[in-house]
């Protein structure tokens, strides 16, 4: 790895910490699509979701901004899933940023939406989950396109469930 990049393997232990440093580093920058020093929840184009008023846009935009992590994301996470205790350690920490992250949107929508947070925020976390859809673009032959509208559609159903509740 050191070799590939030019650099010595003390130069990527300091820099990144070792393997799982090194594959952390690259989860997020590919996670993010750049390696500014911007977390998610404060990038603008989450920042337009969580500002746009309307219920229903917001969710659109939610919906499109999953799809666009997804698709930068997806084939990182088929080659991680199998790369051993390094990788699975990062994938267990991404999943625990992914369900703080959905939990604040949740959080975010509780007040004017007059939902059950609890339970919209598991709706959430599954439905916006990375295998969910690899499942559905790989397996089913889904495109990106109608992905995106069917998670739309799926968060509002949430939504609107949890009200009835």
């Amino acid at each position: 790895m050191a070799d590939a990049a030019g650099v010595s393997v003390e130069t990527v232990y300091k820099t990144f910490g070792g393997k799982p440093g090194l594959v952390k580093a690259l989860w997020d920058v590919t996670l993010a699509g750049d390696d500014e020093p911007v977390p998610m929840g404060e990038r603008a184009e989450l920042r337009a979701v969580w500002a746009t008023p309307r219920l229903d846009e917001k969710l659109r935009g939610y919906a499109a901004f999953v799809r666009g992590v997804h698709e930068r994301l997806a084939p990182l996470l088929a080659v991680l899933a199998s790369a051993g205790a390094d990788a699975a350690e990062v994938l267990a920490i991404s999943e625990r940023e992914r369900m703080a992250g959905v939990s604040a949107f949740v959080a975010h929508l509780a007040g004017p939406a007059d939902i059950v947070p609890e339970a919209v925020t598991d709706a959430f976390w599954a439905l916006t989950g990375p295998h969910l859809f690899i499942q559905l673009i790989r397996d089913r032959g889904w495109s990106p396109t109608a992905y995106e509208r069917w998670l739309a559609a799926m968060l509002a159903a949430t939504v609107e469930d949890s009200r009835r509740a």
